[in-house]
This record gives C-alpha cells, sequence and structure tokens, in this order.
C-alpha cells in the first residue's frame, strides 16, 4: 500500500519472499535484474528518504508493481497482512491486520508481466520478523544443472529419509497450466499448417490436371514409342515433386531468415494482456523439419490424381 504525492492511496496484492542475498545469488538471478545494480537492502549513501525515520528496512519491488503504486526510490511503502476480517471489506481504511513500512530500494524487472506485478522481495531476517515466522525457512530453492531432469531430481530428494513429509515443486509443475496452453496451441497451429497446405495443393491439382489435358497428344506418342503407364504416370509426378521441391525450400528459406529478422527486431505486445512484452522467436530445426515434411508429403499426394489420369491415357494408332 502507498499515498502518492496526490493524496490517493493505493493497494496492490503482492508475494512477499524473505532471501538471504549471499545464497540466492548461487540459485537465481534475481539480483541481475534489479535497477540500481543489487548492493543490499539498504538504502544507497546519499538518497533523498521522503517520509518516516529513515531507518525502515529496504524491499525490492517488481517494476510493475512499483509503477502501479506510484513508488519512486527511496520512498515508503506500507506492508499489511489483513486480518480474516477485515479482508471482506473493500475500503481501504478499514483493512486491518500486521503492518510494517518498508523503504523501496531497488525494482526488479524479469521481462515477465506477472512476475514484475506481484513480487516482493526483502532480507529473510527482516521477512520472518515480519511474517512473525520462527524457526528455519520455509522453503528452499534449488537450481538443476539440467532443467530437463527436473522432475527426476524431485524425485531423488523426496526419497532422502530426511525430507520425509515434504512436498517438492518443480518449475514445469509451477508453470503446468502456461505449457497445457503452448502444447494445445502448437497442435492447433499444426492442424492449421495441415488445412493450408491442403488447400494450396489444390493449385497442383489443378495445374497438373491442364498440363495433362493440353499434352494428351505427347503423352499418346510416348506411350506408342513403348513408355509403359508407371512411367507416364511417373513423369507427371517428377513434374509436381519439383514444384512442390522448389515451394518447400523456398518457404523454409523465408521463413528461417524471417525468423532472424524478428529476433533481432522483436515485436511488443502489450503487457497487460500477455506475460511477455515482447514476442519470443525461437527458431527449432526440428519444427522446420517437420513442416517442410508435412508440406512434401501434402505435395507429393497432390500430384497423384494427374498422374493416374496421365496413365489413363492411350498410345496413338
Amino acid at each position: 500500500m502507498s499515498e502518492g504525492r496526490d493524496g490517493r492511496r493505493r493497494m496492490e496484492i503482492a508475494t512477499l519472499a524473505g532471501v538471504d542475498p549471499a545464497r540466492e545469488a548461487e540459485v537465481t538471478s534475481i539480483f541481475d535484474l534489479t535497477y540500481p545494480d543489487f548492493n543490499g537492502f539498504d538504502p544507497g549513501e546519499g538518497w533523498i528518504l521522503p517520509g518516516g525515520t529513515g531507518e525502515e528496512p529496504g524491499i525490492l519491488l517488481g517494476a510493475e508493481l512499483a509503477s502501479n503504486l506510484r513508488l519512486g526510490l527511496g520512498e515508503r511503502v506500507l506492508l499489511v497482512v489483513p486480518d480474516a476480517d477485515s479482508i471482506r471489506s473493500s475500503s481501504l481504511d478499514s483493512l486491518r491486520g500486521r503492518e510494517a513500512w518498508f523503504r523501496l530500494t531497488g525494482l526488479v524487472d524479469a521481462g515477465l508481466y506477472e512476475f514484475n506485478a506481484t513480487r516482493a522481495f526483502t532480507d529473510i531476517a527482516t521477512a520472518a520478523s515480519f511474517l512473525r515466522v520462527t524457526g528455519a525457512a520455509q522453503g528452499l530453492g534449488l537450481r538443476c544443472e539440467e532443467p530437463e531432469r527436473a522432475f527426476a531430481l524431485a524425485a531423488e530428494l523426496l526419497s532422502l529419509p530426511a525430507l520425509q513429509g515434504y512436498r517438492a515443486e518443480t518449475w514445469q509443475e509451477r508453470n503446468s497450466i502456461l505449457f497445457e496452453a503452448m502444447a494445445r496451441e502448437k497442435a492447433l497451429m499444426y492442424l492449421f499448417l495441415l488445412l493450408t497446405v491442403t488447400v494450396a495443393s489444390l493449385g497442383i491439382v489443378g495445374t497438373l490436371t491442364l498440363m495433362v489435358s493440353a499434352k494428351r497428344a505427347q503423352f499418346g506418342i510416348l506411350r506408342t514409342l513403348g513408355l509403359s503407364r508407371r512411367a507416364v504416370m511417373g513423369l507427371v509426378v517428377l513434374e509436381g515433386s519439383i514444384v512442390g521441391v522448389v515451394g518447400v525450400g523456398s518457404g523454409l528459406l523465408g521463413g528461417w531468415l524471417l525468423g532472424l529478422w524478428l529476433r533481432s527486431h522483436p515485436l511488443s505486445i502489450p503487457w497487460d494482456l500477455f506475460v511477455l512484452d515482447t514476442v519470443p522467436i525461437l527458431l527449432n530445426p526440428v519444427d522446420f523439419l517437420r513442416v517442410g515434411a508435412i508440406t512434401m508429403t501434402v505435395s507429393l499426394l497432390a500430384t497423384l490424381y494427374p498422374g493416374c489420369e496421365a496413365a489413363r491415357l492411350d498410345a496413338i494408332a
């Protein structure tokens, strides 16, 4: 909660995490994403500290969270853990609970809107005192050198006798909704791709069919010279395959070059609608090979009907 220079009080919901600066830097890159450069939770030397006693503990806020609260570096922010009864009220004046003043000493910009709008960090001892937590930390964060082995590592840790009764949450499980949505989106993209290529292949069918109709005499001469029906069909399929290879090759090359250009010139998207501020571009060779294989397969299938029509032509008597 903050009170701006205009006298208006603003409130945002956030998740407060108490961290050990020395150990946190070994696990996450939070302190590499702060502005100004992180040198502890205390205000920098020579800072102007408006209001308060100047002895408030320091806190880091997500860049978007600080913007919503209209807070600048060095200003105070009131943290409130509301009582159950006061949560039901919609009035800020009636909000009651455990509260303490903190001093904003840094902004965290992780490039993710949801993270920047909901996260706050302070020293672990300060957080424990404010939240009235005694004993050891309530959670431990581990860094996996091979992120894809997070599930296996979590199972190994939970099998240890010392960790019986604990639960582990991997980065895949924490973002499971996002990954499920991305998987569905990818499946739909392949479906739309297949439908688009199928419609485009009708152009190959039409072009080859017209070619067969226009060159009936030439095919008849080839049949007269002893060319088999299978060979005639092979000629039409070969011509259609050349068209398919040229089209698929030029399309894949153009798509790769366009992807490289978009990586160097990212497209901005609104923060309030998406969790990212730019469109992410990942050039995966496997996806390109899959798209090329699907497109080439459909192109080859599109040559079968014109090829059969050409193979049915009889030799010239």
